[in-house]
C-alpha cells in the first residue's frame, strides 16, 4: 500500500522508528490515528515492527500498542501479529488495566478476548490481575453483561469468582447490580461456579 511504501522509504531515509513526539511513537500513533482500521495499516505495522519499533513502549496513560488494539474490534488481526514481535500480555496501564481488561471493557471486542486468552503462557495469572481498584476482568465482564466470556473465563481459564475488589464487591455483586431478566443466567454461571452467595461488600 502506499501507507507501507511511505514508511518504507523515510526509514531508508534515516527516519526513528522509536521517534517521541507528543508522549506517543509512530507505531502507537498507526492505532491512536486510525481508527477505522484497514489492511494498509497493519502494513504499516509490519513495516515498522520489521525495522526495530519497540512494540511495548507506552503513551502517557502508560498504555502499550496491544492495549490499544485489544480496545479497538476492527483491529482483532493485528494482535496475533503484535503477540508475535513480544507484545506482553501482562502490562498494566496508570490505572492497572492489561490489554485483556481493555478488551472486556469495549465494544465488539468479544474476538479480542478469546485471542488474548488463548495467547497466555500463565491464563491463571493473567485472568485474575487486579488493577488499582482492585478489579479483575472477570467483575467487568460481569458489569457488560458478557455471558459467554463469563463462561469462557471460568471454564477454560480458571478465572476465580470469589475475589473482591476495593469495595468488597465480587463479580456476583457486581452482576446483581440493575439486575433484569437478561442478567438471571449470568447470576446462576457465578454461582454455579462457586461464588459465594452469602459475600458482603464494604457497606455490608
Amino acid at each position: 500500500s502506499k501507507y507501507g511504501n511511505v514508511a518504507t522509504f523515510l526509514i531508508r531515509r534515516g527516519a526513528n522508528v522509536n521517534q517521541i513526539s507528543k508522549n506517543s511513537t509512530p507505531l502507537l500513533n498507526t492505532i491512536k490515528y486510525f481508527y477505522n482500521y484497514d489492511s494498509s495499516h497493519t502494513e504499516v505495522l509490519e513495516v515498522l515492527l520489521e525495522n526495530g519499533a519497540s512494540v511495548n513502549a507506552r503513551n502517557d496513560e502508560h498504555k502499550t500498542l496491544l492495549m490499544l488494539a485489544a480496545s479497538n474490534g476492527k483491529c482483532k488481526s493485528i494482535l496475533p501479529l503484535l503477540l508475535d514481535y513480544g507484545a506482553n500480555l501482562n502490562d498494566q496501564d496508570n490505572d492497572g488495566n492489561t490489554a485483556l481488561i481493555h478488551a472486556v471493557c469495549s465494544r465488539f471486542c468479544s474476538q479480542n478476548v478469546s485471542i488474548l486468552l488463548q495467547s497466555a503462557k500463565n491464563k491463571n495469572d493473567l485472568v485474575n490481575v487486579q488493577n488499582h481498584a482492585g478489579m479483575t476482568v472477570l467483575m467487568y465482564a460481569a458489569i457488560h453483561r458478557e455471558l459467554e466470556i463469563i463462561k469462557e473465563l471460568i471454564v477454560n481459564y480458571g478465572a476465580d469468582v470469589n475475589i473482591k475488589d476495593v469495595n468488597g464487591n465480587t463479580a456476583l455483586l457486581h452482576a446483581l447490580t440493575n439486575y433484569n431478566k437478561q442478567t438471571k443466567e449470568l447470576i446462576t454461571t457465578l454461582i454455579k461456579a462457586g461464588s459465594s452467595i452469602n459475600c458482603q461488600n464494604n457497606d455490608g
